[in-house]
């Protein structure tokens, strides 16, 4: 995903590159007979934005029920990239019809689809 830079600000020295795919879920999904997801978890470092991007109509799909997702924190002690990236990914999910639940204070985030 072409970053060197983890979500605290901290960079990652690379020593030897390796080369590897990265596809979206939704490209995975559209391309491949997989099993649709009803439930899906994002644990990762710095890329969190870039794979919320790429996971657009997975997140409005209905029958996704739920997302627990490490997203960067929204204290003001680490940088406004992450600031940014938290509201962009919180806003992204909000408006793809799930809801954040309470207790939620991070990294981990659990949003609900919930029915009316």
């Amino acid at each position: 995903f072409s970053t060197e830079k983890l979500s605290d600000d901290s960079v990652v020295k690379v020593h030897d590159t390796a080369y590897s795919l990265g596809l979206s879920i939704d490209f995975l999904l559209d391309a491949f007979d997989l099993p649709f997801p009803t439930h899906i978890k994002m644990d990762v470092i710095g890329t969190q934005a870039k794979i919320i991007k790429g996971a657009h109509k997975l997140l409005h799909d209905p029958r996704l029920r739920s997302a627990m997702l490490e997203i960067p924190t929204r204290d003001p002690g680490y940088g406004m990239e992450q600031q940014e990236d938290y509201n962009y990914i919180v806003n992204q999910v909000k408006q793809a019809g799930l809801t954040l639940m309470p207790g939620g204070e991070g990294p981990d985030y659990l949003f609900e689809r919930i029915d009316t």
